[in-house]
């Protein structure tokens, strides 16, 4: 996984990195959501 050569393991480079990967095999995704616990997530989407 490159992309974490090059950045942290946060869970936003986390939710960048399974949103490329699903865009690859899903044109029409449209956001990635990762929750780091019970009340804290993130959110991805391209603009």
């Amino acid at each position: 996984m490159s992309i974490f050569k090059k950045h942290n393991t946060t869970a936003e480079w986390i939710a960048v990195y399974i949103f490329q990967e699903v865009k690859k095999k899903i044109k029409n995704i449209k956001s990635v959501t990762v929750w780091e616990g019970i009340e804290n997530a993130v959110t991805y989407q391209e603009k």
